[in-house]
């Protein structure tokens, strides 16, 4: 499999990908053209002369087509190599796969070669990097085992030569992309996609030459770094899930995603939802998916870890303020002090909100707050009365009605930590 890889629409893959199969079809290859986005252009039309191509009508940019890519089709003419644009297409509904990448396996098991395009937006475990650079979150991506498995030819063209094709009518945006186009056509958004995009193929080259080089030595797999990451309830992991694969990646490990499932504790529909898509999204870049059990998750998450010889645990940065995390340590700072010999990664992972149903299990809800702070204020009285009986002094006393004002402000928030202080002095 080839992939014509570049930075953005327009820099030129399915020029050079025509290019390249006319010299692949006067070498004596039987190539078929599956799908070619023209875009009007006719030096891209020219290209097409003498290829066969799978019969589907072509019609202007813009307009959808009534059929898809033909699987049966392309199998049936048997042919050396394949064309298929736009890897992270997405079929029309009556299509039997629903992603052009499903196809492209189809054709790959079936023993036949495949060149495709891609941009650096469309790769998966990317699409975080590209949202912070564009502000823009690609909805249709690829696996990166296809970027991982594929000769790559890296196609380019300076940002301002692709900003002058944009301006004459030159580059066709794919229509998922079309509401984002002034966003990803910025001379500051396409330089830094660019330099993602480098840098991207430069990793993939060092992995080629490191494997070239290393023949006689085991697989880089089976080296024994092994990554761990937890996935904390109700927490949209998506970032911190992508920043672990990027890492295992970068280290030829095995990776595992383990998530907590306690008896105690019942989640709800959106903490399930969550759950289930960063599952999913674990599973499609590469992860092995783990539950554990137990009323101790960290402890569990130890336990697991020295079963599978893992030696990097990757977890989320507690997003809670400080005073919580004072009152009740977070599995992340458990985890620090307890590895022993496993290094522990915190990752700023960008969680999105915490359900309320994980929320009441370390607060108290909010109307009951203010209720809990006298609670705590009768009790500090309770106990004052009891100091006082046996003779110790008044700044005993007061420490007391002060820790019930400082337990109001950790557990309760500001303004029951007010009315816990006037209630104290009222009461002294």
């Amino acid at each position: 499999m080839r992939l014509f890889f570049g930075y953005a629409p327009g820099v030129g893959k399915t020029h050079a990908m025509l290019e390249a199969a006319a010299r692949a079809r006067t070498s004596g290859k039987r190539v078929l053209v599956g799908r070619a986005e023209m875009h009007g252009s006719p030096d891209l039309v020219s290209l097409l002369q003498g290829h066969d191509m799978l019969q589907y009508e072509i019609k202007p940019p813009g307009e959808p087509r009534s059929q898809g890519f033909d699987v049966d089709a392309a199998l049936a003419h048997g042919p050396d190599l394949i064309l298929l644009d736009d890897l992270a297409h997405t079929n029309p509904a009556a299509s039997r796969n629903r992603k052009c990448w499903q196809d492209v396996e189809e054709l790959l098991c079936a023993g036949i070669d495949v060149w495709t395009t891609l941009n650096v937006q469309d790769v998966e475990s990317l699409n975080e990097s590209v949202a912070r650079i564009t502000g823009v979150v690609a909805h249709e991506t690829v696996p990166d085992r296809f970027f991982e498995a594929s000769e790559i030819t890296f196609i380019d063209l300076p940002p301002d030569e692709l900003l002058d094709r944009v301006r004459e009518g030159k580059v066709h945006v794919p229509e998922r992309m079309v509401r984002d186009a002034d966003e990803i056509f910025r001379k500051p958004n396409l330089i830094a996609l660019r330099e993602l995009a480098m840098r991207c193929v430069t990793d993939r080259v060092g992995q080629d030459l490191q494997t070239r080089t290393g023949e006689a030595r085991p697989p880089a797999w089976s080296t024994n770094e092994r990554l761990l990451v937890y996935l904390r309830a109700g927490a949209d992991s998506a970032k911190l899930i992508r920043a672990a694969q990027r890492m295992a990646n970068a280290m030829h490990a095995e990776w595992i995603v383990v998530y907590p499932e306690t008896p105690l504790r019942k989640q709800d529909a959106r903490s399930t939802e969550l759950l289930n898509r960063n599952l999913r999204l674990s599973e499609q870049i590469g992860a092995e998916t783990v539950k554990l059990t137990g009323e101790d998750i960290v402890e569990e998450i130890l336990e697991y870890a020295a079963s599978r010889n893992v030696t990097r645990i990757v977890v989320g940065k507690d997003t809670r303020d400080r005073g919580i995390r004072f009152w009740r340590r977070s599995p992340a700072d458990r985890l620090v002090s307890q590895s022993g010999d496993i290094d522990v990664y915190v990752i700023r992972s960008a969680e999105e909100g915490v359900p309320a149903a994980v929320v009441s299990a370390r607060r108290f809800s909010a109307v009951g707050n203010y209720g809990w702070a006298i609670g705590f204020v009768v009790l500090a009285t309770g106990v004052a009365a009891l100091f006082d009986w046996v003779g110790l002094t008044d700044a005993n006393l007061v420490m007391t009605y002060l820790l019930a004002v400082v337990v109001s402000a950790v557990r309760l928030g500001r303004w029951p930590a007010i009315v816990s202080s006037v209630a104290s002095v009222l009461l002294f």
